[in-house]
């Protein structure tokens, strides 16, 4: 299990990369529940809590229930592979370094860009 913790909780979609190295390594993310999040990661893919308690609570029943913590660490290690792997990443600064239209249909492009940015978008 990893706990995802920021300072920042008003900017959409803020994380540091330990979100990415902790689902891409295959652990169970513990994370607040932040609605913009659930753009990147499902419910299912990560666990989300409002507060300490209902941390405590998800750690006291992921480590009493090995397969929910597995299933839910192995999809959001699925997720962290195929949207957010290093190709995918490259291919975006890239397009968006050079003002090309976006040939992927990056999660986070609606909910961190401001409007006006974006171009096109491939289906």
């Amino acid at each position: 299990m990893g706990l995802n913790l920021s300072r920042a909780t008003d900017i959409p979609l803020y994380s540091s990369d330990r979100l990415a190295q902790l689902a891409g390594n295959g652990c169970l993310v513990l994370t607040p529940n932040n609605e913009s999040m659930k753009a990147l990661f499902a419910e299912d893919e990560v666990s989300y809590f409002s507060d300490e308690k209902e941390l405590i609570e998800k750690i006291k029943q992921f480590t009493k229930d090995d397969v929910a913590w597995r299933t839910t660490a192995e999809a959001g290690w699925r997720r962290a592979h195929s949207d957010y792997n290093e190709q995918r990443v490259a291919k975006f600064v890239v397009e968006a370094a050079f003002g090309n239209d976006f040939s992927n249909n990056y999660k986070w492009l609606f909910t961190s860009l401001p409007a006006g940015i974006i171009k096109s978008q491939a289906s």
